[in-house]
This record gives structure tokens, C-alpha cells and sequence, in this order.
């Protein structure tokens, strides 16, 4: 999966396409069709680079595979890329997205995809944002999560905040 996961961080569209078909697979059956998908977009200098924005790609051919609709429906704010910030940095990041186009979200449950979870923050900071225009974020789905060594076992923990 770290492969795939590289590969799709360096542009690669084919691996895109492969992982949104991987996710509608294993979530078919499990999640509402009346739910939206919502791709969590990357900073504006990594779209560049890649030449597309891996989350709302991952959503769309889900939601297309599932028969569900998808939007895009964020904007990120900045073009402050947490692929170099500490964790500490990461998790102080607050207000990095905006909704836009979320007429349709109002009362509506809404999904929540991206490619990566690290520390949690960015699936938090979208979903407030969707929250502050009546959206019920229900659910995030990733396709890999960096599991995070906190535990003094050296156990591996989640990268999402409890509760």
C-alpha cells in the first residue's frame, strides 16, 4: 500500500483511479447512497505538482463506482502543505479549509475522503468546515493512516483523537 500510496502522491492517475475503486469497494453495502462524498483537497502547490487533487479524485470515482454523489465542496485556504510540519505544527492548524458550493450539503450526511490520515487534523479542520454550512459529517475514509508510536510500549495508537 505505501507504494500505491507514493505513486499516487507523485501524480500517478492509474494508481488514483485503482484506490478509489479498492475504497468503493470495500465500504459498498456499509455507508447510506443518499450520503455525499467529500474529497479533502491538498494545497494548491502540491495540485501543481501533481496535476490533480488526490482526495476529490479518490471521492468521484468512488462515489461513481458506489452510484452515490460526489462534490467538491472545500477549498483549502492556504497553500501550507503539512508534508514538512512536525507533528505539533500539524495538529495546531485550524480554519485551512473553507466551504464552497454547500447549498446542497445543508442537513445533508456527507463523507468525508482523503488518501492519507496522520494526525487527524486535516479530516477535523474539513469537517468543521462543512459543519459551519449544515453539512452532517458522518464518516472519513482513507485509503492508509500513519499509525503513531505514543504508547510508553512503543505500541502503535491511532492517529485520531479519541472520542
Amino acid at each position: 500500500m505505501r507504494t500505491a500510496i507514493l505513486a499516487l502522491k507523485r501524480g500517478r492517475r492509474d494508481v488514483a483511479r485503482r484506490l478509489g475503486e479498492i475504497l468503493a469497494e470495500r465500504i459498498e453495502g456499509t455507508i447510506s447512497s443518499d450520503a455525499i462524498l467529500v474529497g479533502v483537497p491538498t494545497a494548491r502547490t502540491r495540485r501543481r505538482e501533481r496535476g490533480f487533487d488526490q482526495g476529490p479524485i479518490l471521492a468521484s470515482i468512488a462515489a461513481r463506482r458506489l452510484e452515490m454523489a460526489s462534490v467538491t465542496a472545500l477549498r483549502a485556504r492556504s497553500d501550507w502543505s503539512q508534508h514538512t510540519g512536525s507533528r505539533e505544527e500539524r495538529l495546531s492548524v485550524v480554519g485551512r479549509f473553507a466551504g464552497v458550493y454547500c447549498r446542497e450539503l445543508g442537513g445533508r450526511e456527507v463523507i468525508l475522503v482523503d488518501d492519507v490520515a496522520t494526525t487527524g487534523a486535516t479530516l477535523i479542520d474539513s469537517a468543521n468546515a462543512l459543519r459551519a454550512h449544515g453539512a452532517r459529517v458522518s464518516l472519513a475514509l482513507v485509503i492508509a493512516y500513519t499509525p503513531r508510536r505514543s504508547r510508553s510500549d512503543g505500541s502503535v495508537d491511532s492517529p485520531l483523537p479519541r472520542g
